[in-house]
């Protein structure tokens, strides 16, 4: 038999023969496409690996055996003849047994062959038969038999490995089933496998990122070991040099000292040295002194005495004979300086003789001087003057200064009564219209009032207000006006505005009387907007009733080309500036207002931007039309010092009062000076609420029955927002002027829709019960960093700030006290 399947008989090993196509087509991977299992399930076939190892087992065998039958086929010179094994025993053992017993299985038969063969030789084999015929009958009777046993066995073992598939395909297919029963029941089984591998992935991207960063805090480490190792041995090569540098330090140290005590007793040693060399000068000059005197002396010859002196300091002194007999009677003197060497030798030598010429400057100033005539000398009398544009426009200028001049001082003329130290002492002798001194007046409108009806909004809101004691209401201007809020009026006698209907306004007027409230009339007579175009395309043409020309704008307006006198005030620069100079503009004005007062039954006025026109036109017109009271806005800035209020407004506050001087008294002005210093005041600087003489520091101190104290109003507050009072400070404003001297205003955004109706009412209550007014005196108890404390009137104490003070710490303080307001901020007493 051969030792290996794969020997040929010649012994050299062959190429194992290749597998089957049978066994290729289970090896290939079955697209996922054409199958009925899950891709996973296709691709993952652990669970039929032990049966594709059987079959494939089993298939090596068949190729082994058919490649040894086939390598026994071209045996052709054997001794021995092939018989078939019996087909029954083969399928027995191909049925029982697995890859093993099939290599088992071959061995056995080629041992029965080998004895069948060698019977067939004793029977088939004759004596006269030679030995090669013998071989080529057997051979050609057992090729057939020998073909088909290899055939039966090839298909039997081709049977039972597809009988093994099929049983493996039917337990994979049972396995897929139940995988796929799973997932179906477990939907989210494969959406978290992915998960986890994503995480996974995510971890070992994680694991690779810290790994580079421990890579690089490693190299950081040994980056940092290397420069610790060379700081090392600088350190050692520098504790080296320590002893060398020690020894040098101490040298240094003692050269120093040594150098300090040298420079010590320097002065000394030059002392010293000064003294000998006095001394031994003196010497020299005594033994030279000595010498001389002796090569004087009688009885030596000339040749001696030059002998004795020739070599002495004195020979320069010597050379003539009246300073020899010199220094032999007086004595050595000291040594001459060679400065003063040089001034001798100067001094010997002779000087130039005079010249008896002439400097330049001497003949000149002997000529006659030749002036110029008096024509030829230009001079500014006699020079005409260019007759160009600038020229013009310099003496419109100087003519225009120059009326302004002149009808200032004739208004000044005008002016009822200057200004007075205390006015409140002469006010009786005015005429007043500043009411009764206890108004409480309420603006009863904002900036975007005209946005609904107001006129019918605001008159329900009268018995509201009279009950909270409001006692005057001030209206916006209620003409016709380019701008909706009222104050570009255009025809002054048209009533219908953007607040409504004339009807509208006298019914709402009538409300408010119904219930003791007056009512201000808000009247713009400063600017008036034009309906027309002159010929020059200017807006300064008036229409309606009142149809003024360009005569009843100022002169000097720079934008409406006026044809009036010059201007008494500052410039509204939106409007014509209207000249109150001219007689007819006074009498139209007072008409209407009369007309205002009489058939719409206004009570008062507020008067809009005082400042563009002299104050004594409003006596006039107050005088006119005799209003219960008149509020003046005089509104300029107040003086500022590095960004703050300074705390001197005396400047501030005399501006309002001129006003209201040259106004004739007749009218009050809004204390603006009381609302910027409030500002400041209130946050924690309480000392401005005090001016140097103890009063309050706004117009309130000076004038206090023509000051109208207010927070805000549609200007400043309200929408455009120009000086906003601080919103958490308000209640405390308002705890100030409505206990204090002044006519207050409360603005109808506080009162209406900030929410603090009630705070407010409640100070008007305390105000009425105790009898405060526009001239109750006023003493003030504290006023510094913590708070403000005064006593208004004989009923009346308030406190704002976090002060810790109350009436009974007061020793000036007489009477018994009640808290009647008690709020954060700020706390009222009034007297039992």
């Amino acid at each position: 038999m051969l030792s290996s399947p794969h020997a040929n008989v010649s012994g050299v090993l062959r190429k194992p023969p290749a597998p089957s196509s049978f066994l290729l087509l289970l090896q290939q991977r079955v697209p996922s496409s054409h199958c009925a299992y899950p891709p996973s399930l296709v691709h993952n076939s652990s669970s039929l690996c032990p049966h594709l190892r059987t079959l494939f087992a089993a298939e090596r065998n068949l190729q082994i055996e058919k490649h040894h039958r086939e390598q026994f086929k071209h045996k052709h010179a054997s001794p021995f003849v092939i018989v078939a094994s019996k087909e029954g025993e083969d399928a027995d053992v191909l049925e029982g047994t697995g890859s093993q017993e099939v290599v088992r299985f071959s061995q056995r038969s080629h041992i029965s062959n080998d004895a069948e063969i060698s019977g067939c030789l004793d029977q088939e084999t004759s004596p006269k038969e030679s030995s090669a015929d013998s071989n080529l009958k057997v051979s050609k009777r057992l090729r057939p038999a020998a073909a088909d046993d290899t055939a039966a066995s090839a298909v039997m073992e081709v049977r039972v490995a597809i009988d093994i598939a099929l049983t493996a395909a039917g337990t994979a297919r049972e396995q897929a089933r139940i995988a796929e029963a799973i997932l179906v029941e477990h939907p989210g089984l494969l959406q978290k496998l992915s998960k986890g591998e994503k995480k996974l992935l995510s971890l070992k991207e994680s694991l690779l990122s810290a790994v580079y960063h421990l890579e690089v805090a490693n190299a950081a480490i040994e980056n940092l070991h290397r420069e610790i190792e060379a700081a090392k041995d600088l350190t050692k090569a520098d504790e080296l040099h320590i002893p060398a540098a020690d020894a040098s330090v101490h040298k240094v140290q003692f050269a120093t000292y040594e150098l300090e005590n040298s420079s010590r007793h320097a002065p000394e040693v030059r002392m010293n040295a000064a003294a000998v060399r006095g001394v031994s000068a003196q010497v020299a000059s005594n033994a030279q002194l000595e010498a001389l005197q002796a090569a004087n002396s009688d009885h030596k010859s000339d040749e001696e005495r030059a002998k004795v002196i020739g070599g002495g300091r004195l020979g320069l002194l010597l050379e003539k004979e009246s300073r020899r007999q010199d220094l032999l009677a007086n004595g050595l003197r000291r040594e001459t300086p060679e400065w003063m060497k040089r001034r001798l030798m100067l001094g010997q030598q002779g000087l130039p003789p005079r010249t008896s010429l002439l400097s330049s400057a001497d003949v000149e100033a002997m000529l006659p001087l030749e002036l110029p005539s008096p024509k030829d000398v230009w001079s500014i009398a006699s020079a005409k003057v260019k007759d160009d544009m600038y020229t013009a426009q310099a003496a419109e200028k100087q003519a225009l200064d120059l009326q302004r001049k002149v009808l200032q001082q004739a208004l000044e003329r005008k002016t009822a009564k200057k200004w007075v130290k205390d006015p409140e002492a002469a006010e009786g002798k005015l005429a007043s219209g500043t009411g009764t001194g206890r108004e409480i007046v309420f603006q009863g409108f904002n900036w975007e009032s005209w946005r609904r009806d107001w006129w019918l909004e605001l008159a329900p809101k009268a018995a509201d207000l009279s009950q909270c004691g409001i006692t005057t209401v001030w209206l916006p201007p209620p003409t016709h006006s380019v701008a909706p809020q009222g104050y570009m009026p255009g025809d002054l006698y048209n009533m219908n505005s953007a607040y409504g209907t004339e009807d509208e306004l006298k019914q709402c007027i009538t409300e408010m009387h119904n219930h003791n409230i007056l009512v201000l009339g808000d009247v713009v007579l400063n600017h008036r907007c034009a309906q027309k175009q002159d010929a020059n395309g200017v807006w300064n043409v008036f229409g309606g009733k009142l149809d003024w020309g360009p005569e009843a704008i100022v002169k000097d307006d720079p934008n409406f080309q006026g044809r009036g006198n010059p201007s008494s005030g500052d410039f509204f620069h939106a409007a014509p500036n209207i000249d109150h100079s001219q007689a007819f503009v006074r009498k139209d004005i007072k008409e209407w207002m009369k007309w205002l007062r009489n058939d719409f039954q206004f009570d008062g006025w507020r008067l809009d931007f005082v400042r563009g026109f002299w104050g004594g036109y409003i006596k006039e017109y107050i005088e006119a039309t005799k209003p219960a009271f008149a509020i003046g806005e005089y509104w300029d800035s107040l003086a500022y010092e590095g960004g703050k209020v300074c705390y001197n407004q005396d400047s501030h506050r005399q501006r309002i009062i001129d006003w209201i001087n040259a106004a004739g008294g007749t009218s009050s002005a809004f204390d603006v000076t009381t609302k910027g210093i409030l500002h400041s005041a209130l946050h924690g600087e309480f000392w401005r609420l005090i001016d140097p003489t103890g009063k309050p520091p706004g117009v309130m101190g000076w004038w206090p029955s023509r000051a109208v104290t207010f927070l805000e109003n549609h200007d400043t507050g309200s929408t455009q927002g120009h000086w906003p009072f601080p919103r958490d400070k308000i209640m405390m404003g308002y705890a100030y002027i409505l206990t204090h001297p002044g006519t207050p205003v409360i603005f109808y955004d506080h009162f209406y829709d900030f929410g603090l109706h009630t705070q407010i009412a409640e100070l008007i209550a305390v105000r009425t019960r105790t009898g405060v007014h526009c001239r109750s005196p006023v003493k003030i108890f504290q006023a510094n960093f913590e708070g403000y404390v005064a006593k208004v009137g004989e009923g009346l104490v308030m406190k704002i700030g976090d002060l810790d003070w109350n009436p009974s710490k007061q020793n000036n303080l007489k009477g018994s006290w009640k808290r009647c307001v008690d709020r954060d901020g700020y706390k009222v007493w009034e007297r039992k």
